[in-house]
């Protein structure tokens, strides 16, 4: 038995024009909102903390340990954001002169 041909997969010039121009304004409304801040369809916002009910046993301890892990959390970032930028100086300060004096020296010392 012979085999049937398949369908074309060809289009007409219109068609063709007409999706690359369907896809460009897309582009645009997606590039508009993305400037603007909105939220495409579909995707969430991320949910806010409901926090402690004022029914819930303990809660005072609950919100002490709350605030010092917060605490806590903004002294490590402190002290990382410290540490990098001493280490940025540090490398600044090691690999470059300042002037060129200090480039002849460099160049002197090698």
């Amino acid at each position: 038995m012979v085999k049937k041909k398949g369908k074309s997969h060809r289009t007409t010039l219109k068609d063709k024009y007409k999706v690359q121009r369907r896809v460009t304004a897309k582009h645009r409304k997606d590039r508009k909102d993305a400037k603007n801040g909105v939220i495409p369809k579909g995707k969430a916002r991320s949910k806010k903390d409901p926090g402690i009910p004022n029914s819930w046993p303990f809660k005072e301890s609950m919100l002490r340990e709350v605030e010092v892990a917060k605490a806590r959390e903004e002294e490590r970032r402190k002290g990382m954001l410290e540490r990098n930028l001493k280490r940025n100086l540090e490398r600044k300060n090691n690999s470059k002169a300042n002037s060129i004096e200090e480039l002849v020296g460099m160049a002197g010392e090698a």
